[in-house]
């Protein structure tokens, strides 16, 4: 989910609002949700919670998978991507605390909703990693069986 970084404003005593474009956290953000999120300490943030970071002039909302607070960054990946990336802490502009979609607020703030999103955090990394896995086992698989037919 990117902002183009022109539509975020603060609202008086709110923190900070965006307006979600793109898909890479449907469900949980769909193109024209707000996203309001506050400034935070990155090493403050946990896996599950949605970090609002600075990337190439734009503003994005991720899902945080792992924090390593000893090398200063988070990795991140969007609910419907396949690969998670670092986010060095410099870049961090806050989390966000809730999402407004037809006017209806959905807050992350509730013990369902953080089990939840940790839930999903964990799901979201072990499935990148047993992909991978799979992966080098295939190639190396493929490679036994070429070798095989000399």
């Amino acid at each position: 989910m990117q902002n183009r970084g022109e539509n975020h404003n603060q609202s008086p005593g709110e923190g900070y609002c965006l307006t979600a474009q793109g898909f890479s956290m449907k469900p949980e953000i769909l193109p024209g949700d707000k996203v309001h999120f506050n400034p935070v300490i990155p090493a403050a943030l946990k896996p599950g919670d949605i970090a609002v970071f600075h990337q190439n002039g734009h503003l994005i909302a991720h899902r945080v998978v792992k924090v390593k607070p000893s090398e200063e960054y988070i990795l991140e990946k969007g609910d419907g991507k396949y690969r998670p990336f670092k986010v060095p802490f410099a870049n961090i502009a806050g989390k966000a605390v809730r999402i407004e979609r037809n006017g209806r607020f959905r807050n992350f703030s509730g013990v369902f909703q953080v089990q939840r999103s940790r839930s999903i955090a964990a799901i979201s990394i072990s499935k990148f990693y047993t992909i991978e896995l799979l992966s080098r086992i295939k190639k190396i698989l493929q490679g036994r069986s070429y070798h095989s037919r000399d």
